[in-house]
């Protein structure tokens, strides 16, 4: 645990942050929309917006244009990784309560098939190259599950929960967050094994993550302290390490400005970007409300969508802001 010491600098460090440009386009209210609501995927054709209501047990259908919930889809069981795969014209649900990954049309709305993954179902990522889903549950694995036959045709065990995974299509690898072994698992994605094991030095409590194509860099958001650590997914070896605000839950990079936004549960969205020199920096944050954790950038409008729970007077509601600045 952090020194009390060190935890009041790193609080005070965040609190100097100057407020940064973004402009608030729209909030979206999500009547009736209990707890804590999870991560969000995104249908650029039909513009809508999925977000996953975690303890509603909701999927919550945004309409961007009308700017108005469209429909709150039922019968999930802690609906957490949500994932829009554009390529096979689906949408898919991952249930921590039931382990369920369920199948859902995104034009009628309606489930279509339900793969058994295994307890604690979370995130979800896809591999347009094979048309696979991959999910990370359990005690540790990721399921690999094949979206013409829908059913699970392999794992890679992990040895832990896997929390936020992205894939490295260069080198056919997948980096994995391990926070209870404090580690990164770096999977050889053809052999379907973990190859090498990063551990956090800087910061743990490692839950989401990104990845860069152009630069080779992986960013990886930790709690306890909260850091932002700059990574090259070569080695795992750390480039920055800068301070966070708490509770962050997702992070996304706009490749086209070199920003980083961090959604982060104690009220803020930080925002960092890459300097002349190759290295990021802290450009400065906004309010959000407490428990905001969760986002998620469209590169296409360049939008970025904030996730605001339900607390006291604070309504349930998407934050919709736009990054043109």
């Amino acid at each position: 645990m952090m020194h009390p010491a060190a935890a009041f600098l790193v609080t005070m460090a965040a609190a100097t942050r100057p407020e940064v440009g973004l402009t608030l386009e729209a909030s979206i209210e999500l009547p009736g929309v209990e707890g804590r609501m999870d991560h969000l995927a995104i249908d650029l054709g039909r513009r809508r917006l999925f977000v996953a209501a975690l303890e509603h047990g909701t999927l919550e259908v945004v309409d961007l244009d009308t700017k108005k919930r469209l429909k709150s889809v039922t019968g999930f069981s802690e609906p957490q990784g949500v994932l829009f795969f554009a390529d096979i014209g689906r949408v898919f649900v991952a249930n921590g309560g039931n382990g369920m990954l369920d199948v859902i049309d995104p034009g009628t709305l309606e489930k279509v098939a339900s793969v058994k993954i295994g307890d604690d179902a979370d995130n979800v990522r896809c591999d347009p190259a094979t048309k696979t889903v991959y999910v990370g549950y359990g005690d540790g694995a990721l399921a690999i599950v094949d979206t013409t036959k829908w059913k699970v045709i392999g794992e890679i065990p992990l040895g832990a929960h896997p929390e936020s995974f992205q894939f490295d299509a260069r080198m056919k690898r997948a980096f994995v967050n391990l926070p209870a072994k404090r580690e990164i698992a770096v999977v050889d994605l053809a052999l379907r094994e973990v190859v090498e094991h990063w551990p956090m030095k800087e910061a743990a409590q490692n839950f989401p993550m990104a990845i860069q194509g152009a630069d080779r860099r992986l960013f990886v958001a930790c709690r306890q302290p909260g850091k932002l650590l700059v990574l090259d997914p070569s080695n795992g070896r750390t480039f920055d390490a800068l301070d966070l605000s708490g509770d962050a839950d997702d992070v996304f990079l706009d490749e086209a400005s070199g920003r980083v936004y961090v959604a982060c549960g104690a009220g803020f969205l930080d925002v960092f970007r890459r300097g002349e020199k190759g290295a990021y920096e802290a450009e400065g944050r906004i309010a959000t409300a407490a428990g905001s954790r969760t986002c998620l950038y469209s590169p296409g409008g360049e939008k970025l969508y904030v996730a605001v729970p339900h607390r006291g007077d604070q309504r349930a509601e998407i934050r919709v802001y736009d990054t043109r600045w």
